[in-house]
């Protein structure tokens, strides 16, 4: 039998346990009842919502903000949008806000919201402008332009849509896209779009005079703003200078440092990078190469590329290194350091460099490839396998499939302005090459825009093979494609080893 105290302390548990049950099951209810109190609260600011649109259904805002409320892939919304239509027929703005939201999803259904709100009100530039983009997606590039244009003639003073019809003549009509420009920073001095426009002048320059009369320009007109975008420009300019004439890079940091408010610690890094490349050549001059190596060392370009605080000058810092151990008689260091740099980010400065070196070291060119090419089997990695589907005809292709060819392979998707602007160097560049040695193959990084991908290739003409990625499968060794940034690029040799990485390819470093 179970003594007196063993029974009170098990009925003592059992009551703890009981009444446990008991809070547990009224937490239960109490949050039941909270999640109907949100749906009512839910229903209910949906419904004011709806009332603020039918309040003034030429309110913009008032859309936007029950379409941001709302799914748009649902029967209620779309059914909203069918009575209001038929509710208000003469509302261009109804139509257009569906159309507009549909393209920002890269829904067909836009083109006829769209052209809905242009009847009712041709002059409508948005709609001339939502229209453009839809058609630059699905790569109707001439279409593009006739309808950007009725938007700049629809709104002749807008800024945006006066910058955004230029920059459809990039890689196309060059002359064109400079004139353009030229006309909207000329027109628009108080816009952002006058700095941009200025600071994309400034990049297609390759007359070192005109590229910085183009940077002065900004500086100019827009230092008083001190906007965002101007300073972005600005430590664009400073990183041109740097690489070009740091006296300049000095001047133009301590300028900043001086005259603009905002983030002064920015510029004073900057004032710093910069006093330790001229200091360095100086002492180089005066043939103090030990004590210009040690300044060097002490020169800070950040360490992050994603948030702009990395200043952009390492292939500078490397040569200035290389040159300093060279005076020091250390001409072994410095062609050693500039192929270690090389195998990573093969420039014609740096191998112009290298062979300079190599001259005085009795090296010549085929045991400097050899030198480079055994530096980069070392930092080579396994890329691994994986099997996606081929979009064009549905079979598994694995990587493995492509052993002994080198494999071009870029994360993309439809939508991509930067990856279609890639597409075009890449494919340019394999036209030089025996392709039956290379496979150039491209993962679609953005399951939602598939439906894209075939009509995409087929009217721009790629050449690559298109693979519809697969959440649930690892890509190998490689980042995940579903979560990784595009465009982003790997060169796997016949191996199905990893040479380069992470890169990608812009009008100023296509040559590279």
């Amino acid at each position: 039998m179970l003594k007196k105290q063993t029974l009170i302390l098990i009925m003592g548990s059992l009551l703890l346990s009981l009444k446990a049950t008991q809070v547990l099951y009224g937490q239960t209810k109490i949050a039941k009842t909270d999640l109907e109190i949100f749906k009512i609260e839910e229903a209910q600011k949906i419904k004011k919502l709806i009332a603020a649109v039918e309040k003034n259904p030429d309110d913009m805002k008032a859309h936007e903000d029950y379409i941001n409320a709302m799914n748009i892939y649902t029967p209620e919304f779309e059914n909203r949008y069918a009575l209001w239509i038929k509710r208000f027929p003469k509302s261009a703005i109804v139509p257009f806000e569906l159309g507009k939201t549909y393209e920002e999803h890269t829904d067909p259904r836009c083109t006829e919201n769209l052209r809905k709100a242009l009847k009712l009100n041709p002059n409508l530039a948005e709609a001339w402008q939502y229209l453009s983009y839809y058609a630059t997606f699905v790569g109707d590039k001439s279409i593009a332009i006739e309808y950007m244009q009725r938007a700049t003639q629809a709104d002749p003073q807008n800024a945006a849509i006066a910058f955004k019809y230029a920059f459809l003549f990039k890689n196309g009509d060059q002359a064109k896209y400079d004139s353009l420009l030229v006309d909207v920073a000329h027109r628009f001095p108080d816009s952002e779009k006058g700095i941009e426009a200025l600071w994309y002048l400034a990049n297609i320059s390759f007359n070192k005079n005109e590229k910085t009369a183009y940077y002065e320009a900004v500086y100019r007109m827009y230092s008083k703003q001190q906007s965002s975008w101007f300073r972005s420009v600005m430590a664009d300019y400073y990183d041109y200078l740097l690489n070009t004439t740091p006296d300049k890079a000095f001047d133009l940091a301590l300028r900043m440092v001086l005259e603009i408010k905002i983030n002064r610690g920015y510029w004073k890094k900057r004032l710093n990078v910069a006093r330790g490349f001229v200091e360095a050549d100086k002492l180089l001059e005066k043939n103090k190469p030990d004590e210009a190596a040690d300044m060097l060392k002490h020169v800070n370009l950040g360490n992050s590329k994603v948030n702009g605080t990395m200043i952009d000058a390492e292939e500078t810092l490397a040569l200035f290194k290389a040159k300093a151990a060279d005076a020091s008689n250390k001409t072994r260091d410095a062609y050693d350091s500039l192929a270690v740099y090389y195998s990573k980010q093969p420039t014609d400065r740096i191998y112009q460099t290298i062979r300079t070196y190599a001259s005085k070291l009795h090296i010549d060119s085929a045991k400097i490839d050899t030198d480079i090419w055994n530096i980069r089997n070392k930092q080579a990695w396994d890329a691994g396998n994986f099997t996606l589907e081929n979009f064009a005809d549905h079979k598994p292709v694995s990587l493995s499939d492509y052993r002994g060819r080198i494999v071009l392979l870029t994360y993309w998707f439809p939508s991509c302005g930067p990856c279609r602007d890639e597409f075009l160097h890449f494919e340019a560049i394999l036209k030089k090459y025996n392709t039956e040695n290379i496979a150039y193959v491209a993962i679609n990084v953005s399951s939602q825009e598939d439906d894209y991908v075939l009509p995409l290739v087929k009217k721009m003409g790629y050449t690559f093979v298109p693979l519809r990625n697969d959440q649930n499968k690892k890509t190998g060794n490689l980042p995940d494609a579903a979560h990784t940034g595009a465009p982003t690029n790997f060169l796997i040799d016949g191996r199905g080893r990893v040479i380069f990485s992470d890169f990608k390819i812009t009008d100023e470093n296509v040559h590279t």
